[in-house]
């Protein structure tokens, strides 16, 4: 962009780290380059793809940047905390099902020929109308009981490097009370396993 004028100026020097949304595979390696960091929302993203994505957005934040240190990802996931995880699962399974058969309306093939990074959505459409419903409350969220979010968590971190998490509560469908208790679950329960 040219003769933009940000105001009022950042005080902080050097200014307050960027990050930038990451779905496509090019997406990555030109936030690396750039020196952003990466906030994704995988609803819908199978571990293989997130995994060669962060490897590359990894490997380009190496390769200019000199070192791993500040190549951040951020990751939001819808979490549900029951008491049980049949109960979580039973929650989320209709609103999951709402979720991706919207999304995969939403991702229609356009008209014409979509530029070559945009490729990538033909896929994700594929595999969006491919998914049962068990995988897709699987790749969609981290619920279960308490044990069982904290372990999917630690999972994320360590499979593919997560850097941080934001926790997405509130999933439409499920009843008020129970997002409440979800939420209580996580911060009594959850949570002091990670301090």
């Amino acid at each position: 962009m040219r003769d933009v004028r940000v105001l009022p100026k950042p005080v902080q020097k050097p200014h307050p780290p960027f990050w930038t949304a990451a779905v496509s595979p090019d997406t990555y390696t030109l936030a690396a380059r750039k020196g952003f960091k990466i906030l994704t929302a995988p609803s819908f993203t199978p571990w293989d793809i997130l995994r060669k994505n962060f490897d590359a957005y990894r490997a380009a934040w190496r390769e200019t940047h000199g070192a791993d240190a500040g190549g951040d990802i951020a990751m939001n996931k819808i979490i549900h905390v029951a008491e049980t995880s049949k109960q979580a699962r039973e929650d989320l399974r209709e609103p999951t099902r709402w979720f991706f058969r919207t999304q995969a309306d939403l991702i229609a093939d356009p008209a014409g020929v979509p530029p070559e990074q945009y490729k990538f959505y033909k896929r994700v459409r594929e595999n969006l109308l491919a998914l049962s419903d068990d995988k897709a409350l699987e790749q969609a969220a981290i619920c279960g009981d308490p044990e069982e979010v904290a372990d999917k968590i630690r999972q994320h971190h360590e499979a593919l490097g997560v850097t941080y998490f934001m926790a997405s509560f509130n999933r439409g469908g499920v009843p008020h009370d129970r997002i409440v208790r979800s939420m209580r679950l996580f911060g009594e329960k959850v949570m002091p396993r990670f301090a």
